[in-house]
């Protein structure tokens, strides 16, 4: 999408953490030295700041679509497509097809080996 120097600009980039038990003593330190791909494997941003980025990248793309306030509830896949079910914030459903679907919330994605709608 073109974004990475803007992406640079506001993320902590390549850092390393501490983490702690009750009982005040580390158990594990993360300290990601490599760079699979030739980006540091992990880093910290602001997520109202990278939101607003890719928004603002995607909205140069006139043949992508944004949905916001819905839920995807499920998908199909097909050998060129995928279609995907969307509940949307008022109750109602929708149905969206699309080259392809990239799943990027974490653990509240849906697992592709439950699929279906």
């Amino acid at each position: 999408m073109g974004l990475l120097e803007s992406v640079r600009s506001e993320i902590v980039s390549g850092y390393g953490s501490e983490y702690y038990g009750p009982d005040r003593q580390r158990f594990l330190t993360v300290k990601p030295l490599t760079q699979p791909y030739g980006h540091p494997r992990r880093s910290a941003f602001r997520q109202p700041i990278f939101e607003a980025q890719l928004r603002e990248g995607l909205a140069r793309y006139p043949h992508v679509e944004t949905r916001f306030q819905c839920k995807a509830e499920g998908f199909e896949e097909f050998p060129d497509r995928v279609h995907i079910g969307l509940r949307q914030a008022d109750g109602g459903t929708d149905r969206v097809e699309a080259d392809f679907m990239i799943g990027c919330d974490g653990s509240w994605s849906i697992d592709a080996r439950k699929p279906r709608i």
